[in-house]
């Protein structure tokens, strides 16, 4: 963490003495050190992805609770704003041939 903070450190310094001097040397440091930054960044960002898997494999035997956990806030599931009263009185009006929904709605056989 600490290398990534001086690799940004680095990059904004560079980047306000380009803005400040626009000079061909300025960019070329003010490149060099973004390139320093931006892969310094996706390092972390794969070295912390691979932990969160290996988290996940040795939780997925060891610890039930935690796998589904990471699951589900790796699927970003969310709760739906329909109550469960709603959800099972459509499905009831659905399934009986006397209820006025299904008088609405016109089927259509495919043979």
């Amino acid at each position: 963490m600490k290398n990534v903070l001086k690799k940004r450190g680095d990059f904004y310094y560079a980047l306000n003495n380009y803005r400040k001097n626009n000079s061909e040397e300025n960019r070329m440091v003010m490149v060099a050190a973004r390139s320093k930054y931006k892969t310094c960044l996706r390092k972390c960002r794969y070295l912390y992805d691979k932990s969160q898997t290996n988290k996940l494999i040795d939780s997925r035997y060891k610890n039930a609770k935690i796998y589904w956990n990471m699951l589900k806030t790796c699927a970003q599931v969310k709760q739906t704003p329909i109550s469960i009263n709603s959800f099972e009185r459509y499905f009831k009006s659905v399934n009986n041939p006397q209820d006025p929904f299904l008088a609405q709605m016109k089927i259509f056989y495919i043979l």
